[in-house]
């Protein structure tokens, strides 16, 4: 079997490098996975140690992408436990997020700051074309969050950032040409004038993948300022935007040569935070999202989705001591949607919410969060969450013991409270969405080599929406129930600046608490792993792969349930440091050619050989 020929190569490629990184440094350091300097704050909208945070959750630095020449956001969150990443086709297909098993729509995603994924606005498009780019890291929160961060976070979160620019300015530009008549161009800039912060990216990428008629094309910028007033205040802007198109054939059975998706991205942000007393910090948040979607399918019309947002958050923080810090939060969202495809919509819609976070921490030993959060919706009324964790840390033995616990909701779309079409009709008196989940796990320091973590959760959720076709037309109804439950495996580390290494394996059973039956496109196996080591001062090499086994899919021509692909697709890479300012670099995706569905009908890429350029100046 190709993939288990490819596992025993990769595992002998590994082993082989250890031996040559010792070889030529038998002596190099070590240090931990965390510097001491590291915080995390996605997970409570405060700074925190790692150790102290007790949610599950991820880091993948973007400079730690880079090194691994991931340049798309799926790909890298398969580096990441408990996401499952599923593309409805190969490069610029839009790609669903089954986060701990819940639906691709049950998952938060949240960039500069703003709620980018809402009732109405779906992430897929977003997640399965955007470029890692100028990305500072992607956090990844697991679990329900709605407490912190509102509706669709019943799965959990997963956060973006652009990097403040800091230091002498640099500029870089990279460019990848390749298989698949391949070509890509990027040029980053970021530094620090004054204290004046920059960073900014712009990027041109186009593909023709593996299959006929399925061309994609995108063309993305991002701009980040940071403009200090005062010792106390600074003011902050952002904005991001792509204009994307991908030529979709369908599925092998359809093989359509004239289908065209279309999407303008647009996210402006601008805030101010200031340091009011010693205690208090205020910041202020405005950001505006616009993302129009055309959908070109002849000889059907052209079908246009248009959403806007605004959103303003305002976020209060109180270090009372060393000990107690609280957070209150105060939102507002307005919306608007217009559909002229299927289920013709025109609606718009606002929420009002505030948030209450409660921070303790004993010593460097315990460290305890709870706090809830109240949203009103002009369309369906209100929704209140809580969320509670806990962490204790054992310095003398690098063990931490964390522990989570919270509900979260998903608020009905406009298209499900009020479309209107020939064939189905919304429901204006849906609920929304609700979850109840937990979490608990360990996390072991492992000498200097690197923190290996394990968690169990469960997550039971209640009132899904699902489609009612014993009415005419047929419409949705609140009905279902589920229950997704599993285990997570996480281990980072590097030694020295020589060695890098993440796994990440999710072990999950997601199923239909009426029927019993299993939730499609959750695979009980997923795991991703990616490896790379410095040699001779100059060269880097890595090697990396996603594995999935056991799934449900869905016949596309018949509809009937199916066996899913197990597949393994691997990947080596290497860059070599030409002089101080020059790199070359190559890599090779889909190394074993392996022969893949990624959904049933949607084959995935076949080998393809990328190299290119990069210029520091």
């Amino acid at each position: 079997m190709k993939s288990s020929y490819l596992i025993l190569v990769a595992g002998a490629a590994w082993g082989t490098l250890v031996v040559s990184s010792f070889a030529q440094n038998p002596s190099f350091s070590s240090s931990p996975v965390f510097d001491a300097e590291t915080v995390v704050i996605t997970a409570s909208k405060i700074p925190q140690k790692p150790e102290a945070v007790g949610s599950a959750f991820s880091v993948l630095p973007g400079a730690e992408l880079d090194r691994s020449q991931i340049r798309k956001i799926d790909q890298a969150l398969w580096l990441s436990p408990g996401v499952i990443v599923a593309t409805s086709g190969q490069t610029g297909a839009i790609s669903s997020i089954f986060l701990r098993g819940t639906n691709s729509n049950q998952t938060q995603i949240m960039v500069d700051g703003i709620r980018i994924s809402d009732a109405n606005i779906r992430a897929e498009n977003f997640l399965g074309t955007e470029s890692t780019g100028l990305t500072q890291s992607i956090e990844v929160l697991r679990g329900p969050q709605s407490a912190l961060y509102g509706g669709e976070a019943i799965g959990g979160l997963i956060n973006l950032q652009l990097p403040r620019g800091l230091g002498t300015p640099v500029t870089v530009f990279d460019s990848l040409t390749g298989s698949f008549d391949t070509f890509g161009s990027r040029l980053t800039s970021s530094g620090e004038v004054d204290g004046f912060g920059y960073a900014l990216s712009t990027s041109w990428d186009i593909t023709a993948n593996d299959r006929p008629h399925n061309d994609f094309a995108n063309l993305q910028h991002a701009l980040r300022l940071d403009v200090p007033v005062s010792e106390a205040t600074t003011l902050g802007f952002t904005i991001r935007g792509a204009h994307r198109s991908y030529q979709s054939p369908g599925s092998v059975f359809e093989a359509d040569p004239d289908n065209i998706e279309e999407e303008e991205f647009l996210l402006a942000t601008g805030s101010i935070e200031t340091q009011l007393t010693e205690g208090w910090n205020t910041r202020l948040l405005a950001g505006w999202l616009q993302q129009d979607l055309g959908y070109i399918a002849p000889p059907f019309p052209e079908s246009i989705i248009d959403h806007t947002k605004l959103s303003l958050d305002w976020r209060n923080t109180f270090v009372w001591n060393e000990a107690l810090t609280t957070l209150i939060g105060v939102n507002y969202e307005s919306r608007t949607m217009g559909n002229t495809g299927f289920g013709t919509v025109s609606e718009s819609d606002s929420l009002i919410a505030a948030s209450l976070e409660q921070s303790l921490t004993l010593g460097d030993r315990l460290s305890l969060t709870g706090g809830g959060r109240w949203e009103h919706y002009r369309s369906f009324g209100e929704a209140l969450t809580w969320r509670g964790t806990a962490a204790y840390h054992v310095p003398e033995t690098g063990t931490t013991f964390r522990g989570s616990a919270g509900t979260g909701f998903r608020a009905p779309s406009f298209f499900e409270l009020y479309a209107q079409d020939p064939f189905f009709q919304g429901n204006p008196n849906l609920s929304p969405e609700t979850s109840t989940g937990w979490d608990a796990g360990i996390s072991q320091e492992i000498g200097k080599l690197g923190t290996l973590g394990l968690t169990w959760f469960q997550n039971d959720l209640q009132d899904l929406i699902v489609s009612d076709f014993s009415a005419v037309p047929f419409t949705v109804v609140n009905l279902a129930s589920a229950t997704t439950s599993g285990a997570e495996l996480e281990f980072t580390g590097h030694l020295g600046s020589r060695w890098h290494y993440r796994l990440a394996y999710t072990y999950l059973q997601a199923e239909d608490d009426e029927t019993g039956e299993r939730l499609l496109r959750r695979p009980k196996h997923t795991a991703g792993f990616d490896v790379n080591t410095v040699l001779f001062d100059r060269l880097t090499i890595g090697v990396g792969g996603q594995y999935l086994e056991d799934r449900l899919d869905v016949d596309p021509v018949s509809f009937a349930p199916i066996v899913g692909d197990d597949y393994f697709v691997g990947r080596v890479y290497g860059d070599l440091q030409v002089n101080d300012h020059t790199d070359v670099h190559l890599s090779i995706e889909n190394v074993a050619d392996e022969e893949y569905n990624i959904i049933a009908g949607y084959p995935g890429r076949g080998l393809g050989v990328f190299g290119g350029l990069k210029i520091e100046f």
